[in-house]
């Protein structure tokens, strides 16, 4: 997959409750149905993503920020024109706490 025009940065951060942190740019790979264990912030830096989110069509274009809940099945791949690209960020976090006490 390592070409000029499509490129994968992934790291573990020293951040508590940051899990990984992901950076990428696709032209025309396609990721398959998959979960993550944690909150995922999806930031779209430029160009078009499609996705399918629990069966739903879903697509972000443009400077976008999407939150997807843990263990919720969703794959992901460039849209728009042949050859368009998507270069987009995640970040998986412990997710959001709550503070009521129960």
């Amino acid at each position: 997959m390592e070409r000029p025009d499509q490129w994968v940065r992934a790291w573990k951060p020293e951040v508590p409750g940051i899990h990984e942190v992901f950076h990428a740019r696709f032209v025309d790979h396609a990721y398959p149905a998959h979960t993550h264990d944690a909150w995922t912030v999806f930031t779209l830096d430029e160009g078009s993503i499609a996705y399918d989110l629990e069966r739903r069509r879903r697509g972000v274009e443009g400077s976008k920020v999407t939150l997807l809940p843990p263990h919720i099945v969703h794959d992901g791949r460039p849209a728009g024109r042949p050859g368009a690209l998507g270069t987009a960020s995640a970040c998986s976090t412990s997710g959001p706490r709550s503070s009521a006490s129960t």
